[in-house]
Parts: structure tokens; C-alpha cells; sequence
């Protein structure tokens, strides 16, 4: 069994036991309420305050706030590496939290997604920027905080430069226990257990052009299913929070404070969540991903605007 593939997808459970924390902290700035964690608060005001499309006006909703998480294919603890060593990332999510609704929207961002990216030697100087899996931009980096750093300005490009106010990278290592650190996880009727949920997200046939888009089905069934454990869990005791951080702390790295998160209980995920429109392609060497801009622009104008009068 490769343990590389089977652990890739599973982390992305992880991000909804942090997802609590983050919360707070998104809550609390936008509230106006100092903290430490270095979250932007309204993004590129001049580039997303209002736009037209189709003959109608719309303005940004600031009271939103966004999230990236990602799945770095790396088994070893953060530290610093030269560019191009640093590993990839291979699952992107990009969480939109609504303090008003108490929702959480999920975007999930296919890792072929074939986008602008910049690309920097080895001693991490500038050289160009090129087309590429957006996977390959977190490589570019120095695999901590300037890797992140870039896999935000990546995204936000792909998505007509709406704010990503957060981040959250984990490593791959660990998944199974904090799987099983929760009771297990039930999906389609059967409880899982750390390693049955990795055998039923792993599957993937690496052979076949888009495999990762059926991969990511298995994908959605599995968060859903922890994220509602996990809300339970919560409920009767809220310290489970901090014990999944402190099993993955050696494996991430965030730009948002640590402190528990106790109103995450509140907040519901919703199931409708949205991938990235477009095309999967067998390329030369792998899959590559073309976005259909125009459905693309549609869904950004949905959950990230608000039509105002002309």
C-alpha cells in the first residue's frame, strides 16, 4: 500500500478538527479584537471591492473569511529547505467561513489545476513565472511559512484575487491515529477505523486521466462524516480540540493562534461544497486541470459577492 497516496487525502479530516480554532480567531478579528495571528482583514480592497459581471454591479463581502488549508506530501517535521525541496501540495481546500450564518462553504481546488505560478531557484531568488500544477507552488518555497505564502497568492489568483485571510499546512504523518483518537468515523452506515478510512479514501487509479476527481468524491463522503463526529465529540467535551492539535502540532504550520476553539459546535459545514469547474487533460508527464473561467467567475460571484444598485 503506498503510504504516501493513502495519507494525502485523509489529512484533509485533520483540517476540520483545526477548523474550530480557527473560528475563533476569525470571529475575534472580525470583531476588531487584537491577536497575534497575522490574519489579513480585507485583503486587496482595490482589486475585489466591487466588480461588474453581466451588467450588474457587485461588492466583496468583507464579513467573510477565508481559510486555506494544505496537505503537504511530506512525512518529515517542518523545517526549511531550499527551493524545490520543500514537497508539493497535494490536497487544497479553501474554507469560507460566515460568522453571521455560522456556515462553512468548502472550495475544493483539483491539485493539477494548471495556473500562473512563480518559480525561484534553489537559493530562493526569482527567475519566472510559468504555468504549472498549483501543487508544484508550494515546492517553490522554503517548505515552512514563504511556501504557504506563495500557495495563498496562487489561490487567490486562480479565484480573481478574492482575500485569503488564513493558513494551515500539515504534513502527511499521523492521520491514522487522530482518526482512531476520535472513536472512528462512520460513512455510507459503517463506523471506519483509522485504517479503514484510509482504504476508503486512498483509492485511485494513477494510471487513468482524472482519477484524483473521483478520488476527491470519496473525499467529500469522509469529511463530512468527520466533521459531524467531530461536532459531537466537541459537544460533550470541547478539550478534543486541543488534544487533535497537539497530536498534529510537529506537522503544521499556521499563520492563526493556538488557543482552543469552544463555539466551534456552532458552526455547521455545509454539505453542498464546490469544486473548481473545468476539464481534467492527460498532459505529457501528468494530469493537468484547465479551469472553465466563465462557471468559475459564477460561483465566486455566489458565495463571495453581493449585487448592489447601480
Amino acid at each position: 500500500m503506498n503510504k504516501r497516496k493513502i495519507i494525502v487525502v485523509l489529512m484533509m479530516a485533520v483540517a476540520l478538527g483545526i477548523a474550530g480554532m480557527l473560528i475563533y480567531y476569525l470571529e475575534m478579528q472580525n470583531a476588531g479584537t487584537e491577536t497575534t495571528s497575522g490574519i489579513v482583514d480585507d485583503g486587496n480592497k482595490e482589486n475585489v471591492d466591487e466588480i461588474m459581471f453581466e451588467g450588474k454591479k457587485y461588492r466583496y463581502d468583507y464579513g467573510l473569511r477565508n481559510v486555506l488549508f494544505l496537505g503537504i506530501d511530506n512525512e518529515e517535521p517542518f523545517e526549511k529547505k531550499e527551493a524545490g525541496q520543500g514537497g508539493q501540495s497535494d490536497t487544497i481546500l479553501l474554507f469560507c467561513m460566515n460568522p453571521s450564518k455560522k456556515t462553512i462553504q468548502m472550495i475544493e481546488i483539483p491539485r493539477d489545476t494548471m495556473t500562473k505560478i512563480k518559480v525561484y531557484d534553489k537559493e530562493g531568488d526569482f527567475l519566472a513565472e510559468d504555468t504549472a500544477q498549483i501543487a508544484l507552488q508550494y515546492a517553490y518555497g522554503d517548505g515552512e511559512e514563504r511556501s504557504c505564502r506563495l500557495m495563498e497568492e496562487a489561490v487567490s489568483y486562480l479565484m480573481y484575487d478574492i482575500p485569503i485571510n488564513a493558513y494551515v499546512a500539515l504534513n502527511m504523518d499521523g492521520i491514522e491515529e487522530i482518526v482512531d483518537g476520535i472513536g472512528g468515523v462512520e460513512v455510507d452506515g459503517k463506523l471506519l477505523n483509522g485504517k479503514e478510512a484510509q482504504n476508503f479514501v486512498q483509492a485511485r487509479d494513477k494510471e487513468a486521466t482524472g482519477s484524483n476527481l473521483e478520488r476527491m468524491k470519496n473525499q467529500k463522503a469522509f469529511i463530512l462524516a468527520f466533521f459531524e463526529k467531530l461536532k459531537d465529540s466537541g459537544a460533550e467535551d470541547k478539550s478534543i480540540y486541543k488534544t487533535l492539535f497537539d497530536t498534529a502540532k510537529d506537522q503544521l504550520i499556521t499563520n492563526i493562534s493556538t488557543k482552543e476553539m469552544e463555539k466551534f459546535a456552532e458552526y455547521e459545514l455545509l454539505e453542498e461544497s464546490q469544486v473548481i469547474p473545468g476539464e481534467m487533460k492527460a498532459g505529457e508527464d501528468h494530469d493537468e486541470f484547465y479551469t472553465d473561467n466563465k462557471e468559475l467567475q459564477k460561483i465566486i460571484i455566489n458565495m463571495f459577492y453581493k449585487e448592489v444598485e447601480m
